[in-house]
């Protein structure tokens, strides 16, 4: 799934609130999965000793998330990362679990390539479960992959890369991925990557954030997808806010920019 990160300039109005809520909500709880939870998925897998907690050096799961779908309490969204044997790879399956039934219900595969940007760990998953109804009796879901991997130098970066999904059955399709978030240095440099103390003690580094809201309009059946973004520096006392940036919509596939 091809993830946009989006470069454009900041429009200075007010950003809508309650998307900003809708984008960020049911991320500041723990995700912690449960042993039954791993063990359906791991026997859906066909993978033995998948219910080790994560973090053991036995475990072939590097990173975990659930969270109990707020459509149906009885269902789990659960993403896990695991070893494949690939030194430069790792699996990961999304998926949604009825734990009552001790079953998988839908399902997504996909690997994650690791390098000198990209590096799983504990913390690299997280389930978003923000109002996205895309259509009715169609709410998406979204998981977030962030890179363990901190760089010591280098003029900026990108946080988390967030991936919308549905259920077709026994199926879930990816329909639109996100860069959530990225950094640069607008004046100086990090002090670790300097030799000018002048430049490292007053270094200024900007953030924005970005977040995804679901528009009255709808093309092929599901509704517009808005992009707005909020961008601040360490200098600000108040960040900067901007409207509606972008409006992508669904081409019976996928959003496409």
């Amino acid at each position: 799934m091809r993830t946009i990160l989006l470069s454009i300039a900041l429009v200075s109005q007010a950003v809508n609130a309650a998307t900003l809520q809708d984008s960020l909500s049911g991320n500041e709880t723990e995700q912690v999965c449960s042993t039954t939870t791993m063990s359906i998925v791991g026997r859906f897998l066909g993978v033995k000793a998948f219910n080790q907690e994560v973090g053991e050096s036995v475990s072939l799961i590097k990173a975990a998330a659930c969270k109990k779908s707020p459509e149906n309490q009885r269902i789990t969204i659960a993403a896990f990362a695991y070893d494949i044997g690939k030194e430069d790879a790792k699996a990961i399956v999304v998926t949604l679990v009825d734990e009552s039934a001790r079953k998988v219900v839908a399902s997504f595969r996909s690997e994650v390539g690791e390098d000198a940007a990209m590096r799983v760990d504990t913390n690299s998953l997280r389930i978003d479960t923000a109002a996205y109804n895309l259509a009715p009796g169609v709410r998406a879901f979204g998981m977030d992959l962030t890179s363990g991997y901190n760089p010591n130098c280098g003029g900026g970066g990108t946080g988390a890369e967030r991936t919308l999904y549905v259920q077709e059955g026994k199926q879930l399709r990816p329909i639109f991925g996100l860069t959530m978030s990225s950094w640069n240095y607008t004046k100086g440099d990090s002090p670790r990557c300097t030799s000018d103390a002048e430049s490292a003690e007053y270094a200024v580094i900007e953030y924005t954030d970005f977040s995804i809201g679901v528009a009255g309009t709808h093309t092929n059946g599901y509704r517009d997808l808005t992009i707005s973004a909020i961008t601040y520096n360490d200098s600000e006392e108040k960040p900067k806010t901007g409207s509606v940036l972008y409006r992508v919509r669904y081409d019976g596939r996928e959003y496409r920019p």
